[in-house]
């Protein structure tokens, strides 16, 4: 594809990407190793996902109420690093929980809005080929997001690094987000 526009695009996804699917495979780990039982891990991994439903609807709701995506999507990425970032500094199991709450919240809620901006740019055969360059490359994530948590964890002992880094893929996809906004979307 020639359009610019997809290759751009491609990179908030990924970064997004990077952090839904390394919080999706270590968080349940995460949690465990926090000393719960295997049922009490599944009803608090269970509760950052039911958390992450809710944002992720009324985040939607809020972008289509206002016509506004970029910033949505932005400002969920944000508070996706957030939680990350607290559920890496934190040592109260309430307060990890609820960072883990707060990531699946916004990483959840912006994949959602993200979608809506390459189909406000891309019309016709563009926009197949766009959307599918756009998701197969940003799936590239869901290998490496995972893969560069769990080298990290043996790296270093914990999960520190590896949140602080999700966190900061988090910060590229908020930045590149806004930088694309206001090329493309003013």
């Amino acid at each position: 594809l020639k359009d610019k526009r997809v290759w751009i695009l491609m990179i908030p996804d990924f970064s997004i990407v990077i952090g839904l699917y390394a919080l999706g495979l270590w968080m349940p780990q995460m949690v465990k190793a926090m000393g719960y039982t295997n049922i009490q891990t599944g009803w608090l991994v269970a509760l950052a996902y039911f958390t992450a439903i809710g944002a992720m609807v009324l985040w939607g709701m809020s972008s289509d109420r206002r016509g506004e995506r970029v910033g949505h999507v932005a400002v969920a990425s944000l508070a996706g690093a957030a939680g990350l970032i607290g559920a890496a500094l934190f040592s109260n199991p309430v307060l990890i929980i609820a960072s883990f709450c707060l990531a699946a919240s916004g990483i959840y809620a912006a994949l959602a809005v993200f979608w809506t901006l390459p189909t406000a740019l891309l019309r016709g055969t563009a926009a197949a080929g766009g959307l599918a360059l756009i998701n197969s490359f940003a799936n590239l994530g869901g290998f490496f997001g995972p893969y560069v948590t769990g080298w990290l964890k043996d790296l270093t002992g914990n999960y520190m690094l590896g949140l602080e880094v999700m966190a900061g893929m988090l910060g590229i996809a908020a930045i590149a987000v806004l930088l694309i906004g206001r090329r493309y979307f003013p």
